[in-house]
């Protein structure tokens, strides 16, 4: 496999600046390859795929326990009906389902970006170039900036606004249009439906941060 050196790489980004001149609309793409692409950037992301994955099975792990002690500790009172509609997602069937897919994506991230990043600028000059440039301090540099928690915060919750908003259209819209699918599209809205839509789109969610970040 070739390996690209630091100027050859920094000349490829040029050439493709040049080709691609975004700069007019604020648009650096040089700063995105650095970021997303480089060898010392995959590091950064390989970091916060890591630390995004950790922080939801925490959490998961952390629901369905309280859930288990939930629905062995209230069997009967009005909180009856509420505690058993988190059976399908925080069952221990249904968390370990999550925490297997969180991690298997995980998985699947990492390889890929390891790959694409190989074939860009070949093992070895990756590998010399992380060995060069990063070090723990400037991970957690990375990891703990102020900047970063904002940024991930506002997607977060912009993200789960876009997809509470679109299936809330889903239902006028089929009707207005006449397709006749409007039981089907119910089907997609309802609350157990919505909640698995929404954790299915958690994972999409924090794979589509790392491409941006």
């Amino acid at each position: 496999m070739y390996d690209i050196n630091p100027y050859e790489q920094s000349e490829l980004m040029g050439r493709v600046s040049k080709t691609l001149d975004l700069d007019a609309l604020g648009v650096n793409l040089t700063q995105i390859s650095d970021s997303l692409l480089s060898p010392a950037g995959i590091v950064d992301q390989f970091a916060l795929s890591i630390l995004l994955q950790a922080i939801l099975i925490i959490g998961y792990l952390t629901l369905g326990i309280l859930y288990n002690w939930a629905s062995g500790t209230i069997t009967s009172g009005p909180l009856v009906p509420f505690i058993e509609y988190f059976e399908i997602h925080l069952s221990n069937q249904a968390t370990a389902q999550t925490l297997v897919r969180s991690v298997l994506g995980l998985v699947w991230e990492l390889v890929a970006r390891s790959m694409t990043v190989f074939l860009m600028f070949g093992v070895g000059n990756t590998v010399t170039q992380v060995l060069e440039s990063v070090t723990l301090d400037s991970v957690k540099k990375f990891l703990t900036s102020e900047v970063l928690g904002e940024i991930m915060i506002f997607r977060f919750v912009s993200y789960t606004a876009f997809a509470i908003t679109a299936f809330a259209l889903i239902i006028p819209a089929f009707t207005a249009l006449g397709l006749g699918m409007e039981e089907t599209a119910r089907s997609l809205v309802d609350p157990e439906s919505m909640a698995e839509y929404l954790m299915e789109n958690i994972h999409r969610f924090l794979e589509f941060n790392n491409l941006l970040v």
